[in-house]
């Protein structure tokens, strides 16, 4: 289940993003932080901005599922 589906069977706001962004625009790397009921989770450092969300929401997901 990803932390879209989640939220929304569990009648919780939908996630938020943030983005920061270190080095080149062809050689840097994407931190994401996702914010959701209240809380902030911040993913690992990735290649791309997607691998990023997609490593915030994963963490906030474990988080809220306990």
């Amino acid at each position: 289940m990803n932390l879209n589906n989640y939220c929304q069977s569990n009648q919780i706001a939908a996630p938020t993003y943030s983005h920061s962004h270190s080095g080149t625009l062809d050689s840097g790397t994407w931190t994401s932080t996702v914010t959701v009921n209240g809380s902030s989770y911040t993913g690992d450092e990735k290649a791309t901005k997607k691998l990023a969300d997609d490593s915030a929401a994963e963490k906030a997901l474990k988080a809220l599922q306990g």
